[in-house]
């Protein structure tokens, strides 16, 4: 039996991890991002297609998150990831080797179809060891890593482009995916008993997943995040195109360029527990559709200005830093029961949206400020007008006992 003592350097460890494997999970997505237009030159083909790259990984990403979480469920916690981090390390093998945007494409699909697992996992075993007040403090140190992971992520993965090419981007995921492979099977222990394990029946899976649809208020969380996941997706898929094409950047210069505005995320993370006993969730949407609107118009006035267009991303990433605590907090803190499914629903959800937007946006037209902006402010409206309709509610002592405790 362990001590507290014990006890705590466990759950230290395992925090530690989850948040490692949050950042292994994002960074798939944006590590590249600096080598879009390297990579549309290589393969010769239109921007579209290696934004499609996105939504290849985006779509298996989503429909593994069903997956994962049931058969976690099941057969464990580590048992599950270690399957998912190896068939991710395969992916990033043939992305990193790939000779046509075919392959990329069929690689970036192995790549999300694996690190679902991560991104399943890291909420389900946030659930499995904290509850209460540690719960929501945690989820919120889990936000803060999907805000970093777009900060450092990207300034890598220019480097890496500028000394050795965008193959290595790749074959930096795969040693990444190695080394916490190693660490996970060393270190990791088990967060769910034998004994507390459930046999998957097929003929149940439909009655889970409908009352978990049926539960209010996980689900207006879910849809919330969904929303700003689709926004940030947007501001990923379309940012390197405009910040090389129309400002002329270097793969480092927008490297360091999406480490400033995506700065943003992270510091609203860390005042969301303070903003949100101030303004009301749905007012908060409010201010980012009027502030959007308001810097586009500006952005128009003075003709694709570097600092106004960086403003307005800026904007948008510190909004949906402050809600996206809010929301993640909420699903998961509603759930007590068939945790693995809840963990599995929310990142279909997540996730489905966000490759959805990135195959809307991809055939919408060329990259440009007009365009991102004009889908950023539709994100935003849609974003307030959803939180309005469901009336999704934070309550102010939950952050209060958050900031107490820290």
């Amino acid at each position: 039996m362990l001590t507290t003592e014990q006890s705590s350097v466990k759950n230290k460890f395992i925090i530690v991890f989850i948040l490692t494997m949050i950042f292994v999970s994002q960074s798939t997505i944006d590590i590249y991002l600096p080598s879009f237009p390297t990579m549309q030159h290589y393969f010769h083909v239109p921007a579209a297609y290696i934004q499609s790259s996105l939504t290849a990984y985006l779509i298996s990403y989503a429909f593994s998150q069903l997956l994962y979480g049931p058969l976690s469920d099941q057969y464990g916690r580590k048992t599950i990831l270690f399957i998912g981090i190896l068939i991710f390390i395969s992916g990033s093998i043939l992305c990193a080797t790939a000779q046509t945007i075919w392959i990329l494409l069929l690689g970036r699909c192995i790549q999300g179809a694996g690190i679902g697992a991560a991104n399943a996992l890291s909420r389900i075993v946030l659930r499995d060891t904290y509850s209460g007040a540690q719960l929501l403090k945690n989820a919120s140190y889990l936000t803060m890593t999907w805000a970093l992971s777009p900060l450092i992520a990207p300034v890598i993965g220019a480097y890496l482009q500028g000394w050795f090419g965008w193959r290595s981007n790749f074959i930096y995921l795969a040693l990444f995916g190695c080394l916490f492979l190693i660490a996970m099977l060393l270190f990791l222990p088990e967060t769910l008993a034998v004994s507390a394990r459930k046999k998957i029946n097929i003929t149940n899976l439909q009655s889970i997943y409908l009352s978990l649809l049926k539960n209010k208020q996980f689900i207006k969380s879910c849809f919330g995040a969904a929303l700003l996941f689709s926004a940030m997706i947007t501001v990923s898929s379309l940012s390197p195109f405009i910040y090389s094409e129309i400002f002329h950047f270097s793969a480092v210069q927008y490297g360091w360029t999406t480490f400033t505005f995506c700065s943003g995320f992270l510091l609203g993370s860390i005042n969301a527990p303070k903003i949100s006993k101030k303004i009301a969730i749905e007012s908060l949407a409010t201010y980012a559709f009027i502030s959007i609107l308001a810097l586009f118009i500006i952005n128009m006035l003075v003709i694709n200005n570097l600092y106004v267009f960086t403003s307005i991303l800026f904007a948008v990433m510190f909004l949906a830093g402050v809600i996206s605590p809010q929301c993640v907090a909420n699903s998961m803190a509603t759930v007590s029961v068939n945790i693995g499914f809840a963990g599995a629903l929310f990142g279909f959800i997540a996730f489905t949206v966000g490759f959805t937007t990135t195959f809307l946006v991809s055939r919408i037209g060329t990259p440009s400020i007009i365009l991102l902006i004009s889908c950023l402010a539709g994100q935003f409206l849609l974003l307030f007008f959803w939180l309005r309709k469901s009336k999704l509610e934070v309550k102010k002592e939950r952050f209060l006992t958050i900031e107490t405790e820290e």
